[in-house]
C-alpha cells in the first residue's frame, strides 16, 4: 500500500493559506489511492510526526509550514525536523513547502538517504482581502506550483520528474505576470524559482534560469531596495532612481 504523511500547520495567515492547499492534497492522495495520515493544526508537531513516522512507514512525506535553513516549524512553532531527528526520513521522499528549509537541512536530509525537494530562499506571495486561500488570485501562481509538485509525486514520479515539472509551471507563470505586468508577483516568482532544489542521496539538481533572467531581477531589486532604503533620507532619489532601476530590470525581461 502506498502510504504518504501530510504536515500541515495553520499558526499565521500565510500558513492558513498552505493549510488549506494541502487539505485538497489530502483529497488527491486518496483519489489515487494512497493511504493517508494528515497531521493538521495542533496535530503538526513533532511528537505526533516522529510517532506516525514510525508507525505508519510512510513512503512520502508532505508538509508545508514555516520554516529556517536548519529547521522546519510545527504548528506549536517548535522544530519538527532538525538536524536530530532526520534519520527518521532514511528511504523516504520529502517535499517542504517551507522557507528556506533546502539551504542546509535539505541536504543533510539528502545526506541521510532521503530524497527532498524544496526551497532555499524565503517563499512569498501578495496576500489581498478577503484572503481567500483559493479565490486570492495574487496567490494562484505559487499556488499551482505546489499543487503540480505534490500531484506528480502523488502519481508515482520520481523526484527529478516533480522537480522539473515544478520548474514548467515556475516559467509558465513568470510569462504571464510578465504579460500581465504583475511585477511585484513577478519579483516573487523569479527569486522562488531560483531557490527551487532537488537533493538525492546522489545528486543535487539544480537547474539554471535562462539568462535574461538575471540582470532582470538584480535590476529590480536593486531598484525596490533603493526606494525602501531612502524613501526617508533622500526622497528625491528614491523617487526617481529606484523606480527606474526597477523599469530597466522590467525592460531587460521584455528583450530577451
Amino acid at each position: 500500500m502506498k502510504r504518504v504523511m501530510i504536515i500541515r500547520p495553520k499558526q499565521y495567515i500565510s500558513t492558513t493559506y498552505t493549510n488549506k492547499w494541502l487539505a485538497e492534497i489530502v483529497v488527491l492522495a486518496d483519489k489515487f489511492g494512497w493511504d493517508v495520515v494528515d497531521l493538521t493544526d495542533r496535530a503538526a508537531n513533532r511528537e505526533m510526526v516522529e510517532e506516525w513516522i514510525k508507525k505508519f512507514n510512510p513512503q512520502l512525506i508532505i508538509g508545508a509550514g514555516h520554516g529556517f535553513p536548519n529547521r522546519f516549524l510545527g504548528d506549536d512553532n517548535r522544530p519538527i525536523f532538525d538536524e536530530s531527528n532526520i534519520h527518521l526520513l532514511r528511504g523516504r521522499i520529502v517535499y517542504l513547502f517551507s522557507c528556506s528549509v533546502g539551504r542546509n537541512l535539505g541536504k543533510k536530509i539528502a545526506e541521510q538517504g532521503a530524497n527532498f525537494i524544496g526551497w532555499t530562499v524565503p517563499i512569498r506571495w501578495d496576500l489581498t482581502p478577503p484572503f481567500d486561500p483559493f479565490s486570492d488570485p495574487k496567490a494562484l501562481p505559487i499556488r499551482e506550483v505546489n499543487f503540480r509538485i505534490c500531484e506528480a509525486l502523488l502519481r508515482g514520479k520520481n523526484v527529478e520528474e516533480a522537480y522539473l515539472i515544478g520548474l514548467a509551471t515556475f516559467d509558465k507563470w513568470i510569462e504571464k505576470l510578465r504579460e500581465k505586468k504583475d511585477y511585484t508577483n513577478l519579483g516573487f516568482m523569479i527569486k522562488a524559482r531560483q531557490g527551487f532544489v532537488a537533493y538525492s542521496p546522489r545528486a543535487i539538481l539544480t537547474i539554471e534560469m535562462p539568462q535574461w533572467y538575471l540582470p532582470s531581477l538584480i535590476f529590480l531589486l536593486a531598484g525596490f531596495a533603493l526606494i525602501y532604503l531612502s524613501e526617508e533620507k533622500e526622497p528625491k532619489l528614491s523617487e526617481f532612481l529606484g523606480p527606474a532601476l526597477s523599469l530597466i530590470g522590467l525592460s531587460l525581461s521584455f528583450l530577451r
